[in-house]
């Protein structure tokens, strides 16, 4: 099994109280003393600066730089996590589906087994418990390249998500080799899990998708779905270019009869593909954004 490397492992009990509001610094445009605004790094005095400032941005001017020293003879491994040490948190206001970003990474004798650690959990406001994870692998990449991270919803306790805690380091089977380095820029939450059951009498006896609605539409439009069977269900949008532009549903789902809500504000007209997957079920529809 795979040893995902990643420290800093903070749980708050009682009422989460928080001043964040979404992912800040999300660009890592903001830097004091050596530090990322609003996240906390494993840079202590004495040990080696992993976790440092680059000008080698996707966007702006600069964003995060991990990078693995030598120490003792050994691999120093640099984590960066969100918020502050004793409350790692942003706040959040929707069940979101994914967390996004761009990142480069380069792991030093090419081991297939290591990779880009990221790892995000949301959690409910009154307890402070878990409601959703999700864990990402991110392969070496020369160029600044998209990642997302599914969020999964069936391993909480079904309360609205209220807070979330992300971090990113290094993984894999063995020590991660000096002169490893991840960068990380414009992160992001996206899609809500936002999926609503409809009341009916009715019991479906297939998989359905249907038509959405409005259709054209602008900017928001509804997705009718129907489970016979409990079962992890995906519902996913995609550009005409096969391009996932954001996921609607990653959750078990009870037999019923469900309706998805999607906004498409910030994006471009233009004709899209939402599909469901569930079992070894697919369904597929187009849609029309028409601004």
């Amino acid at each position: 099994m795979k040893r995902l490397i990643l420290t800093f492992s903070i749980f708050l009990f009682g009422t989460l109280s928080l001043s964040f509001a979404q992912i800040l610094n999300a660009g890592f445009e903001n830097w004091t003393s050596g530090e990322p605004d609003n996240w906390h790094t494993n840079n202590v005095v004495g040990f080696p600066t992993g976790a440092l400032q680059t000008t080698d941005a996707h966007s702006g001017s600069s964003a995060l730089l991990l990078e693995v020293f030598d120490f003792g003879g050994g691999s120093w491994i640099p984590v960066a996590v969100s918020g502050a040490v004793i409350a790692p948190f942003f706040n959040i206001s929707d069940d979101y589906a994914e967390l996004t970003g761009y990142y480069k990474l380069h792991i030093e004798g090419g081991d297939p087994e290591d990779f880009g650690a990221v790892l995000i959990e949301f959690y409910d406001a009154q307890w402070g418990q878990l409601v959703a994870m999700g864990v990402g692998e991110l392969v070496p990449a020369g160029s600044y390249t998209q990642f997302s991270v599914l969020m999964d919803y069936t391993v909480g306790n079904g309360n609205p998500a209220a807070a979330t805690k992300i971090s990113f380091s290094f993984g894999g089977q063995n020590i991660i080799p000096v002169g490893s380095w991840f960068k990380i820029d414009d992160i992001s939450l996206s899609g809500t899990n936002a999926v609503e059951e409809i009341e009916s009498e009715l019991i479906p006896d297939q998989f359905e998708l249907e038509q959405n609605y409005p259709n054209p539409f602008n900017p928001s439009t509804n997705i009718n779905f129907s489970v016979p069977e409990e079962s992890f269900v995906t519902l996913k949008v995609y550009n005409v270019q096969g391009k996932e532009v954001t996921t609607l549903v990653n959750e078990n789902l009870e037999t019923g009869t469900y309706k998805a809500d999607w906004d498409a504000s910030n994006l471009p007209s233009g004709v899209y593909v939402y599909m469901l997957r569930a079992n070894n079920v697919r369904l597929s529809r187009k849609m029309i954004l028409m601004k």
